[in-house]
């Protein structure tokens, strides 16, 4: 069906053949406009993902965070030769993005924490390098990889991973780069699904943790593995499902929305699980003391194998 617009006041010559149709080779009609819908439901999801923060900014820890992470965004959003000439130096590295680096920046308590070319913090470095060195992920063969609360840092690059079906999910289906709601908890795929999972930062906020363990463990194929990180304190694990206000969340869990503060027996809970569990630190990854300070890589990580 043409969807060419009676022409107004052109020359015979100049006008539109009355059949034309739109050069769009899917055959919408109006391409532009769907483009520009789409663009415009990203920036709504964004403006409301502010409005729902808004009360969280009386919380000091989530504002220092807050600041930080729009710095970071404010960052990527330069190209990044510019991201790399104001950043360069010799004292840093980033395996992620393979810059070199006069310092990294603070997030919130943590200091010399993100890459300012990247946007990468310890523990996505420390993934990095444990997929480069310790997995088959990148040698093109079909994998399916299940990533959990996807970091914008690490989504965009599996996203090019050749033969990598990479499927990032969340709560939150607003969040970038999100291609399904999923409640860890209730995983709605048939077991055996799944290369490898991806769950960085996540199950402290997670009521029934455990359940999310099994859940992964069911989904994960025979000799699948799951990279689990979290906050890490060196006493055991603290939690209280009855301690719901903000701040004392902060001062008891290390932050407003944690329901627990986990220690070294977070191995004995994935080995619950059905997993058998290793623990590694950036130092196990590296030739050298030196080199791990280079990538400020201070997180530890959990390798559960199925």
């Amino acid at each position: 069906m043409p969807c060419s617009r009676k022409p107004h006041g052109l020359p015979k010559s100049e006008r539109p053949a009355a059949n034309l149709k739109c050069k769009a080779s899917s055959g919408d009609p109006f391409p532009q406009i769907d483009q520009r819908s789409e663009e415009f439901e990203k920036v709504i999801k964004s403006v409301s993902r502010v409005i729902d923060a808004m009360p969280l900014l009386a919380q000091p820890h989530f504002r220092r965070q807050a600041f930080a992470s729009a710095e970071r965004a404010a960052r990527r959003s330069l190209p990044l030769g510019i991201r790399r000439l104001i950043s360069h130096g010799t004292a840093f590295e980033c395996p992620v993005c393979e810059s070199r680096v006069s310092r990294f920046r603070d997030f919130g308590n943590c200091k010399n924490a993100w890459c300012p070319v990247c946007g990468s913090m310890p523990w996505h470095r420390l993934a990095w390098l444990f997929f480069q060195n310790k997995t088959s992920l990148f040698d093109g063969s079909p994998k399916r990889l299940l990533h959990i609360a996807p970091e914008p840092e690490l989504a965009k690059r599996f996203l090019a991973v050749k033969g990598l079906d990479y499927l990032p999910v969340d709560l939150d289906p607003r969040r970038p780069y999100v291609k399904e709601r999923m409640d860890i908890t209730e995983i709605e795929y048939p077991d055996h699904s799944f290369d490898g999972i991806l769950c960085s930062h996540v199950l402290e906020h997670v009521p029934d943790d455990r359940k999310a363990m099994r859940e992964f463990q069911r989904v994960l194929k025979p000799g699948g593995w799951a990279l689990i990180m979290v906050p890490l304190q060196l006493n055991p694990t603290v939690e209280d499902p009855t301690c719901t206000d903000p701040r004392e969340r902060e001062r008891r869990f290390g932050q407003f929305d944690h329901v627990r503060i986990y220690g070294p027996d977070l191995a004995d809970r994935l080995s619950e699980a059905g997993f058998s569990v290793s623990q590694f630190s950036g130092r196990d990854l590296l030739s050298s003391d030196a080199e791990a300070h280079r990538m400020k890589m201070w997180s530890k990580a959990f390798h559960c194998s199925k």
